[in-house]
């Protein structure tokens, strides 16, 4: 990935190079990803964002932790409109607030942005379908168990 620098550790401050499968530290600690700004910058230009189509998270890949090459997943994941509310803003005691409406994406979920970033890390690390099994029955399991929670 030429726009990320590497992995750091919140934890212990351990970096690692940026690959593919990349998860977590040895420490347990999660990481953070560095980016390459500069070469961020050299790459990705307001006139380039202006000119694209594409109204979804991929939108903005070049500050994306994927590679180049990397397949855009198929379901529009992002591009939620924001909602100014004045109304709840005065409640508050604040000037402005928006909300985004993240109930457009495809499972009404702000967790499908993690989820695309999830698929396409696997297909960089070669999992093609494989983890897929796996994580319908995590799922599964979760709810299963939060329903059986008083």
């Amino acid at each position: 990935m030429k726009n990320v620098i590497c992995g750091r550790c919140v934890k212990c401050g351990k970096e690692y190079e940026a690959v593919p499968n990349l998860t977590n530290c040895s420490c347990g600690g999660i990481l953070d990803i560095i980016y390459d700004y500069d070469y961020i910058k050299s790459v990705f230009t307001k006139e380039k964002l202006a000119a694209r189509d594409d109204r979804s998270m991929w939108r903005y890949r070049e500050l994306l932790p994927v590679e180049e090459t990397t397949p855009d997943t198929p379901l529009r994941v992002g591009w939620s409109p924001l909602y100014e509310e004045p109304k709840l803003a005065e409640l508050l005691g604040i000037k402005k607030l928006w909300v985004k409406d993240d109930g457009q994406n495809p499972t009404a979920s702000l967790k499908d942005r993690a989820s695309a970033m999830a698929v396409a890390k696997a297909y960089e690390a070669g999992y093609y379908g494989e983890w897929y099994e796996a994580a319908v029955e995590l799922g599964k399991s979760a709810a299963a168990t939060e329903v059986t929670i008083d």
